[in-house]
Order: structure tokens, then C-alpha cells, then sequence
């Protein structure tokens, strides 16, 4: 029997829960710079990703709607507003294994990622659905729904899909850390660090349950936008490949 993830997974996740963040470390990494500007407009920002959507129909796709409002709401009550840009709720997922960012397009590695995907997603085939568990905010570059397992087997199928892409794109660009994220930090939280904690924690709790039996490689323009390049369905092992989007992204690098 193989060790269990869930412990190694769990410190990963840590890192970045809300009741274990500071001010200095906040104020340190400001990260969302290259994807926003300081006013909350969105900057051009390409890449390669894997994800896993939030099913629009879903109880927790609706949860998560409302939270970002109540964060927004509550945010701007306290005079904090200006330290987040929330994403558009149709932009809301799980990343499984980014691939390649820049802020300078990516189209030019179109055919060798599609390959590339096309490569893992055989290799991972019909792997079954995945059911996870919403619980606890994070709070980094980003404000996030943390992704936890109750089931290691599940947690294991999630990463040997990592793994399966890593070897596909002999990319490497971080261990898988389970997360949708809500917002960016735009601007330093400064004094109104304490009430954006506070805020956050009232919140730190079970959001509801994560299931896909798909996921997508997708190319992205900024950080609303993902446009979806293959699709795997993980109940059939069969991949779509979404030829439109394919058609006008190669047409816009030419």
C-alpha cells in the first residue's frame, strides 16, 4: 500500500491558510503585480494551464458566488476594497498542473502543448471522477477556497495526473496545492491587514463539496479568461479537442 498524500498535503496547504498568514509576509510577496494593476484592472498575462472548472450548475459554484460578493460587500465597509480585484465568477477552478506563463503570448508553443496534452491525457485515460472537499480560506496573492481530501485515494488520483503532465511537458512548476481562487491582492493590505483577517476568518469554514469527471488544457490570456484546448472526459478516457478556439488562437499568432 502506498504512503498516504494526505498528511504531506495538508502542511502544503497550511502555507497559505488564513489563520497562519502575517502582515510582513503579505506586504513581502504581493504577487498579483504582473497580473493587475494597482487599480484592479486585469493585465495581459498568457499561459498554459490544466484546471478543473467549478460546475456553474453546482450548490458550491453558488456558494462561492456569494462569498465573493459578501468578501467584496465587507471589504469595501471596512475601506479595504482597494487591496483586491475578485475574478469573474465564470473563471472559477481548480488548477491540476500549470505548464508555462509569460507575460508575452504563448501561441507560438500552440501545436507542441496540444501534443503535449494530447500525450498526458492519454496516459491518465479514464481515471474516474474526482470528489473533494471545500474547506478553509487561504490567503496569499490570492484569497482562496482551499481543496482538501477526505480520501487519499482520491487525493492520489489528482496527483498521478500531475505527474502524468509533468512528464508530458517536462515542466515542473509547483506540486499540486488545491485551490479556487476568489481574488488577487492588488495592493498592499497595510492597516486594514486585521480586518481583512478577521473578515477571512469568519469565513474559514466548509464551503461544500468539489466533484469533476472532466478537466480541461486551457490557454489563457489574463487571469479571467481560460480557453479550453482539450478536454478529457475522466469516466471515458475520451479527449475532445475544441478546434474553434485552436482555429482562432493559431489565426491571432500568424
Amino acid at each position: 500500500m502506498p504512503p498516504n498524500p494526505i498528511p504531506d498535503y495538508e502542511h502544503r496547504l497550511d502555507r497559505y491558510a488564513i489563520h497562519t498568514v502575517d502582515p510582513p509576509r503579505l506586504d513581502a510577496i504581493l504577487a498579483g503585480g504582473w497580473k493587475f494593476h494597482p487599480d484592479g484592472t486585469v493585465k495581459p498575462y498568457y499561459g498554459f494551464t490544466c484546471i478543473a472548472w467549478v460546475d456553474q450548475a453546482s450548490t458550491l459554484y453558488a456558494t462561492l458566488c456569494k462569498l465573493q460578493q459578501t468578501l467584496k460587500m465587507k471589504f469595501d465597509a471596512t475601506g479595504a476594497g482597494h487591496v483586491f480585484s475578485f475574478l469573474r465568477p465564470d473563471s472559477l477552478h481548480m488548477t491540476i498542473c500549470d505548464i508555462e506563463a509569460s507575460p508575452t503570448p504563448l501561441t507560438h508553443d500552440l501545436d507542441t502543448r496540444l501534443q503535449q496534452g494530447q500525450t498526458a491525457f492519454e496516459a491518465i485515460g479514464a481515471a474516474g471522477s474526482v470528489t473533494a472537499q471545500i474547506r478553509g480560506i487561504g490567503l496569499h496573492s490570492t484569497i482562496t477556497a482551499l481543496v482538501r481530501f477526505a480520501d487519499a485515494a482520491e487525493l492520489r488520483k489528482v496527483l498521478a495526473m500531475e505527474q502524468h503532465i509533468k512528464d508530458a511537458t517536462q515542466m515542473d512548476v509547483r506540486q499540486f496545492t488545491g485551490h479556487i481562487s476568489l481574488a488577487y491582492m492588488v495592493q498592499p493590505p497595510g492597516d486594514h491587514f486585521a480586518a481583512i483577517k478577521d473578515i477571512l476568518l469568519a469565513h474559514d469554514t466548509a464551503l461544500g463539496d468539489f466533484t469533476f469527471s472532466a478537466f480541461d488544457l486551457t490557454y489563457f490570456p489574463h487571469m479571467n479568461e481560460y480557453n479550453p484546448l482539450l478536454t478529457l472526459d475522466l469516466a471515458t478516457g475520451q479527449i475532445t479537442r475544441h478546434e474553434d478556439t485552436i482555429t482562432t488562437l493559431k489565426a491571432a499568432s500568424s
